[in-house]
């Protein structure tokens, strides 16, 4: 009986491929006759067909993350060709598959033990309550502009609900995540040395940032985004610095988008038998998020080696962790001191700095959509309203919802750095020491950053803790063994 279900299984595989071959085959030569809105729309069909077919636990995680990556560059081709509509649609698509895949798999899970709700889980459904009630609570900014503002604010902890309900098994989610990386990384070598700034704009680059009504961010050559080229190192150098952007066509987010994969490179125990390929990945990933020129991918990294080393079992790694933290932190106090050499960093002081003292005025925010970047630079009477200043994202929040709304936010990201710390040191799993090095990083980064904490940039960072924080990864991982 087994003997026939296995024979079952495996007649059934190629005839699953062959269909989906076909309806492919059809599907194209049907659009190449059709209008190009009914090709979008057959090529989407098709694609629907194959995920479908895609035989794999993880697929709904692996889906988001290409998402993520290939967004802004369809995004970037679709206003080239004059289809803001399909923009839209496209943005809206994967905003649409987060929230469905939260719903159907916790609704699905509700009976599961594993999946019970802790103290991290119900922090996480109290933040989001918190910032709803922001949300429709009657203010002067319009509905759009509080709900940019309110989708920033969430992401990290619909993200995290994400990982913790969704995926299956985190390790291969690791491995796809750093292969991944090395596809970015590698057309980021080709756009910045040989495409250059020419395929961008002939791409359409420039409608793509009007159609998002980021105009106003465009201000390099021939509507380039003027973060394609840095001048914090102009008054070292005297010139301006091209930045790698890739598929996600943003240096500061592709920097920090990295910062996992680069952690990982260097400290993880993947390739441990093959040397050579284990520094290959290390040179290659840690060389493409030093051409990003990110500070704060950059940063991210320093602090996560320094957290990993300083929370490693070895007493010898400890010490060495904290030597190496006096360095940085004598290294950052000079940068501070000199902060007026580089082009952006009093933007960024000032975002947090200004947040933090509008907390004498509104110690429970000033509402959505009066602080942070795309606060300003959608509202359309940012003028005549009392605006808070961006490029800090824990400002940003604080500037919106106040002390007792972040407060909650840090407490949500300190249970998942210590639940993430139990687990290394009672399963002595390495990977998640490494994670919480990333988010530690990551999180200290956003009080002068508010690009470290988005979808794209750092959106993985919590869907991972999700999946490792997940108990039925853990019982898993223990009937595996």
């Amino acid at each position: 009986m087994n003997e026939e279900r296995l024979i079952s299984a495996r007649l059934k595989k190629p005839v699953r491929t062959t269909l989906v071959i076909i309806s492919g085959l059809v599907i194209g030569t049907l659009s190449a006759l059709l209008q190009f809105n009914l090709f979008l729309i057959t090529s989407g069909i098709f694609l629907i067909l194959v995920f479908i077919h895609w035989k794999n636990v993880n697929k709904f995680a692996y889906l988001l993350l290409i998402m993520i990556v290939f967004q802004n560059f369809f995004a970037i081709i679709l206003s080239g060709l004059n289809r803001p509509f399909f923009v839209t649609l496209l943005i809206s698509i994967k905003e649409l598959y987060v929230y469905t895949c939260i719903l159907l798999f916790s609704l699905l899970k509700k009976r599961d033990r594993s999946k019970k709700l802790n103290m991290i889980n119900w922090i996480s459904y109290t933040y989001l309550f918190c910032i709803l009630f922001y949300f429709i609570w009657p203010d002067q900014p319009d509905l759009f502009v509080k709900g940019v503002s309110g989708r920033q604010l969430i992401m990290p902890v619909i993200l995290y609900l994400f990982g913790y309900y969704v995926v299956s098994c985190k390790d291969k989610l690791l491995y796809f995540y750093i292969k991944i990386s090395l596809l970015i990384v590698s057309f980021g070598f080709i756009e910045t040395w040989v495409l250059g700034d020419k395929f961008w704009i002939s791409l359409g680059i420039k409608s793509y940032m009007e159609n998002k009504g980021m105009s106003l961010w465009a201000y390099g050559t021939q509507g380039l985004p003027g973060n394609f080229y840095t001048f914090d190192f102009s008054s070292f150098i005297g010139t301006s610095l091209r930045r790698m952007v890739s598929f996600i066509a943003d240096p500061t987010l592709l920097g920090q988008f990295l910062v996992i994969p680069v952690l990982y490179s260097i400290l993880g125990d993947f390739y441990k038998k093959s040397r050579i390929r284990k520094l290959f990945y290390m040179t290659f990933l840690t060389t493409g998020l030093v051409m990003t020129l990110s500070k704060g991918g950059l940063l991210s990294v320093a602090i996560g080696i320094l957290f990993c080393l300083i929370f490693q079992k070895n007493r010898s790694s400890q010490l060495v962790g904290l030597f190496i933290s006096y360095i940085l932190f004598f290294f950052v106090l000079f940068i501070f001191s000199n902060y007026q050499k580089f082009a952006s960093l009093p933007a960024h002081i000032n975002g947090l700095v200004s947040n933090l003292a509008a907390i004498v005025r509104h110690p429970f925010g000033s509402g959505l959509g009066r602080s942070g970047n795309f606060a300003n630079l959608y509202n359309e009477r940012a003028n005549s309203m009392n605006m808070n200043a961006g490029e800090s994202y824990i400002g940003t929040m604080v500037g919106q919802t106040g002390l007792v709304v972040t407060a909650l936010f840090l407490v949500f990201i300190a249970l998942i750095i210590s639940g993430l710390l139990k687990q290394y040191k009672e399963g002595h799993e390495k990977n998640s020491l490494i994670l919480a090095g990333a988010l530690s990083g990551t999180v200290m980064v956003s009080f002068l950053s508010e690009s470290a904490i988005s979808f794209i940039s750092s959106g993985f960072i919590f869907v991972m803790a999700g999946a490792y924080l997940s108990e039925r990864n853990v019982n898993i991982r223990r009937d595996y063994h």
